[in-house]
């Protein structure tokens, strides 16, 4: 490792305590859940055959974070972010392992329609707008 690798590692380091980014959630009608839930991770098969050595990728799948169901994209699956929720969750340390006891309270965007959704700043699963009336 160079010193310009090392100080660029420090710097990145520096730059996430100081301002975190936001994890981005997509919110997509689920056809096991019902309703719009988060998805934060893709799958994708790729297959070959020894008759045809050439590898075919099926295009990616979001996957659902509440049941772990995959489906493919269709157009108009994605509601529109409307509703403003108040995260109840807590804070991750961010040099020690666990939670923090300070409050997250931020505030987000999610679809009226989601019944559990995801903190984008500490990542903590909660009740939807639908569930917390």
């Amino acid at each position: 490792m160079t010193v310009r690798e090392f100080v660029s590692g420090l710097a990145f380091i520096a730059r996430d305590v100081w301002r975190p980014t936001p994890r981005s959630d997509l919110y997509l009608d689920c056809d096991v859940c019902g309703g719009a839930t988060p998805h934060s991770s893709y799958r994708q098969i790729i297959s070959a055959t020894k008759e045809n050595p050439t590898l075919v990728a099926a295009l990616p799948e979001p996957v659902c974070v509440v049941c772990r169901n995959a489906h493919p994209r269709v157009l108009g699956d994605e509601p529109p972010c409307d509703t403003a929720i108040v995260c109840t969750g807590q804070r991750r340390r961010r040099w020690r392992s666990g939670r923090s006891g300070r409050p997250c309270r931020a505030q987000f965007t999610v679809p009226a329609s989601a019944p559990t959704v995801i903190c984008p700043w500490c990542s903590t699963q909660q009740d939807g707008p639908t569930k917390r009336r």
